[in-house]
């Protein structure tokens, strides 16, 4: 069953809020970065172990930043997928992905059973190629 009108109005409401949110994190991330040099988190005089906690908290922070503008690409391609007329449907099979599932992720590609499928087909493939 196609979602309702209603449901998608929810729904798109909700992504618009979620990239929202996230742009503010990235927004931040970007302003904490820049106002965070190397010399601060390392300190003035430091050894090898700041040098190795300054990269480490620069890896995370660049890491997060990615987490982010991934998630809000991944939101931004939800939209435009219930804005079409396949709004809702999953990319495998064709069924409308259950409404619970959708508001839990708005960017799930798949119902379900194709998720449990593709999940576990590429388990193995990746399990296969250790």
């Amino acid at each position: 069953m196609a979602l309702s009108n209603t449901e998608r109005k929810a729904l798109l409401a909700r992504i618009d809020e979620e990239i929202a949110r996230l742009r503010e994190e990235v927004r931040q991330g970007v302003e904490t970065s820049r106002k965070t040099t190397y010399a601060l988190v390392a300190g003035e005089v430091h050894d090898d172990a700041d040098d190795a906690v300054a990269d480490l908290l620069t890896d995370v922070e660049i890491a997060e930043v990615k987490r982010d503008l991934n998630a809000i690409e991944q939101l931004e391609a939800a939209r435009h997928r219930l804005m079409g007329s396949k709004a809702g449907e999953c990319i495998d099979c064709g069924v409308t992905i259950d409404l619970a599932r959708l508001q839990a992720n708005p960017a799930a590609l798949r119902c379900r059973e194709c998720q449990d499928q593709y999940e576990h087909t590429y388990a193995q493939s990746a399990a296969a190629q250790r």
